[in-house]
């Protein structure tokens, strides 16, 4: 599999002649859902280790913060944990009912997030580029058509993330 860090990733150029729009993935989105496939169908089993960053951005042919990024998904989602200087293993077959990350419960990452989103939101809309602007858009765009409650949490991620990269943060 060779993902770009493209927007439309993963995407076939066959279908040109298709009605149906293409689902526009980021790439990290993509190694994502080739990750959750792969752990949600028993290919990779809880307990296993990942294969390291570098490995895996060389399989998928990314970069290795879309990696990082990718995995950042699995772990808010429940599915892995990192521990730093070990790696990345799996520590669950399905999403988690009640979202964690680090030591922090979602209503705790609800509470704290006014005073961090709107500063970096700020920043964002002075320092980001265009290019950057347009990923925005395009996150935004997907998440208005999410139906998939999942999804749209991997692509709320994406979106955060994004405006953290374009305050320069």
């Amino acid at each position: 599999m060779n993902l770009s860090d493209s927007r439309t990733a993963g995407q076939p150029a066959s279908d040109a002649g298709a009605t149906a729009p293409l689902q526009r993935l980021s790439a990290a989105e993509a190694v994502f859902n080739a990750l959750r496939t792969d752990i949600e169908s028993g290919l990779v089993e809880v307990g296993a280790k990942l294969s390291s960053e570098t490995t895996l951005a060389q399989r998928y042919g990314v970069s290795r913060s879309v990696v990082r990024e990718a995995l950042r998904s699995c772990t808010a989602l429940g599915l892995t944990v990192t521990k730093t200087g070990k790696g990345t293993f799996v520590v669950a077959s399905q999403v988690a009912k009640d979202l964690v990350l680090g030591s922090y419960s979602a209503r705790d990452l609800t509470e704290a997030r006014p005073h961090i989103e709107v500063p970096a939101a700020g920043l964002a809309a002075q320092r980001r580029t265009a290019e950057e602007l347009e990923g925005l858009r395009d996150i935004v765009a997907a998440m208005a058509a999410e139906d998939d409650p999942e999804a749209w949490v991997s692509l709320d991620s994406s979106f955060h993330a994004a405006i953290a990269r374009a305050s320069g943060n």
